[in-house]
């Protein structure tokens, strides 16, 4: 013989609390976002060069395309930096053009050549100062 039972009859749906309605709107949003960025084209990056893989210059303009060409020890170098003026460092000879290219030189000092030249890091390209960063005047080559 089967007893009936008195179960409690079923309570209706509860509508969510506020803090699950919140953790659900954020979990909704960050998977919004994570398809985005899946599907965000990258055209505004700049590109980088097809031969040493840094950005700022195309292969055609790259410094690094090419061996290093050493300048003529024939040509004397000169005594004052020709970026700062200064007379108290031995000058270094700095490629203007690139590694590969004898177009044009500067003999500057060693804080010129690595501050006012490559911008604080010999990593970056080199270029050919027309202020002096370390003094703030022109360079002493525009003169």
């Amino acid at each position: 013989m089967l007893f009936p039972m008195n179960y409690p009859p079923p309570s209706p749906p509860q509508p969510p609390t506020f803090g699950e309605f919140i953790i659900g709107a954020a979990a909704v949003g960050l998977a919004l976002w994570g398809a985005a960025e899946l599907f965000r084209s990258n055209t505004g990056d700049a590109r980088a060069c097809g031969v040493c893989g840094r950005i700022g210059h195309n292969r055609r303009t790259c410094p690094y395309d090419g061996e290093r060409i050493n300048f003529s020890r024939s040509i004397s170098k000169s005594r004052q930096c020709e970026c700062c003026g200064s007379s108290r460092y031995g000058t270094q000879r700095h490629h203007t053009h690139g590694r590969s290219s004898l177009a044009s030189f500067l003999d500057v000092c060693f804080d010129c050549h690595l501050t006012c030249c490559h911008g604080g890091h010999f990593q970056n390209l080199g270029g050919k100062p027309r202020t002096c960063r370390v003094t703030g005047a022109p360079s002493s080559w525009r003169c």
